[in-house]
């Protein structure tokens, strides 16, 4: 490194001083002069070789780095007047120029040159000098400084008053801007409501108008309802009249089915009674055929009469059987077709006209079955014999034979026998075997004929 003392100069000198009144100003000299002296330990430990005190100072400006004239310029600008005393107070030379010679002396082995000390202690002496000079033109300054502040208090006391009727000029414009403001604010909100309060009025008077339409056409529409509710009401009522109707012919329908299940199981009691009657027959017949086989020598005549009788005999019961079957099949038919028509009543109870008409069907065709062939009006009560049909009523029958005919007008059969019995009107439950009946009763002596009761 190169001595600051080879190419002195006074610009350089200049700048030393600028430095020196920085480092004298800068907040490490303010804290506390241990700072400084520890500063100054560390430059001297860090060099090689014994340093004077130029070297020394030279390396501490270095190290810190530090813009004197900036620093200096800046604290004249923001502290005015009082940057003067507390440069004043804060430069001590005195102590700075004592802590190197101090610290030269301690860490100095060896004596330095003399024409490095002698070119330091007049650089010293040029920058006391400076110092000097540099306190006189810092005291004009603030003389100067102090003449501008009273000049301008002064004029401060004079624009006072002037001042405080701007401020309360001032004052009053921005008041009644903030009236302007207010009102225009609020003349615009007043505007924007009436606006408002137009749309709404002109929104109601459609909404009106809508609702007078809406309340014509609910009048007409509850004129409608009122009328189709009576309407319904009506029809409701004969509903009901017609479901009760119903309900009843319904009920007496069962009881109707209930007494022909009731009277078929009678009929197939009776039947298996016949049967029974029919194979004591059958046994009596037989004996009566082995006494006549024990007669036969006696009577070779009485023989081919039993012979003829029981040919006859056979052939009526084979009549009789089969007309008992077809009779028992047409009324398990009649059953059936009667349940039929119950099925149907009930799925037909909703509608009253079909009900109606698949009764009077039903009537109509019972009807049919059992009236009178000739007269069509009164019910059939006279079997013929052999054929056992039911075709004629007692009035019909007498006219039929007192005109002589003797055939039956279903098959052309001639009649035998006319046997007259209870007629369906007379007794609900008929009979449907009259003609079996007959022929137990003249076989086994019975005298009431036609009549169920006598078994």
């Amino acid at each position: 490194m190169e001595s600051p003392g080879a190419d002195w100069s006074p610009e350089s000198e200049l700048e030393l001083q600028e430095m020196l009144l920085g480092l004298a100003s800068s907040d490490e000299f303010k804290k506390n002069t241990r700072i400084t002296k520890e500063m100054i330990n560390d430059v001297i430990s860090k060099a090689n070789k014994p340093l004077s005190k130029g070297e020394v100072l030279w390396r501490l400006m270095m190290q810190l780095d530090l813009d004197v004239g900036r620093d200096f310029s800046r604290n004249l600008e923001q502290s005015g007047t009082s940057s003067t005393s507390q440069i004043e107070s804060q430069l001590d030379w005195e102590s700075l120029l004592s802590a190197i010679n101090e610290q030269t002396v301690e860490h100095s082995s060896e004596p330095s040159v003399i024409s490095e000390s002698t070119l330091q202690n007049a650089s010293l002496e040029s920058l006391l000098q400076m110092k000097c000079r540099l306190e006189k033109e810092v005291q004009e300054w603030n003389d100067w400084g102090t003449q501008k502040v009273m000049q301008a208090a002064e004029r401060l006391n004079k624009d006072r008053d002037e001042l405080q009727l701007l401020r309360q000029e001032k004052r009053k414009r921005q008041f009644m801007e903030t009236l302007r403001m207010k009102y225009t604010s609020l003349m615009k909100e007043k505007i924007v409501q009436v606006m408002g309060i137009k749309d709404k009025a002109r929104k109601m008077k459609t909404l009106n108008d809508q609702l007078r339409m809406e309340l014509k056409d609910a009048e007409l529409h509850a004129a409608e309802v009122e009328a189709n509710s009576e309407k319904a009401s009506r029809r409701m009522e004969e509903n009901l009249k017609k479901l009760k109707s119903f309900e009843e012919e319904r009920l007496s329908l069962k009881d109707e089915l209930a007494a022909e299940k009731r009277r078929f199981f009678q009929l197939q009691q009776q039947f298996e009674q016949a049967r029974g009657l029919h194979d004591n027959m059958k046994s009596l017949w037989k004996k009566e055929e082995k006494l006549k086989n024990d007669a036969l020598d006696m009577a070779e005549n009485e023989r081919k009469e039993l012979e003829q009788i029981e040919m006859s005999a056979k052939s009526q019961e084979n009549a009789l059987k089969i007309e008992a079957e077809n009779k028992l099949q047409r009324y398990k038919n009649d059953i059936l077709q009667l349940e039929n028509q119950i099925a149907q009543l009930k799925l037909v109870e909703s509608s009253s006209s079909n009900i109606y008409l698949s009764e009077e069907e039903s009537k109509s065709a019972l009807d049919r079955e059992w009236e009178c062939v000739m007269c069509l009006s009164e019910t059939v009560s006279v079997v013929l014999l052999p054929c056992a049909h039911q075709v004629f009523c007692r009035q019909c029958n007498e006219l039929h034979e007192k005109k002589g005919l003797k055939e039956c007008p279903s098959c052309r059969t001639p009649i035998q026998r006319r046997v007259s019995v209870r007629s369906v009107t007379d007794d609900p439950y008929p009979d449907p075997y009259p003609e079996l009946l007959i022929y137990l009763a003249e076989d086994s002596d019975y005298t009431a004929l036609g009549d169920p009761t006598a078994f």
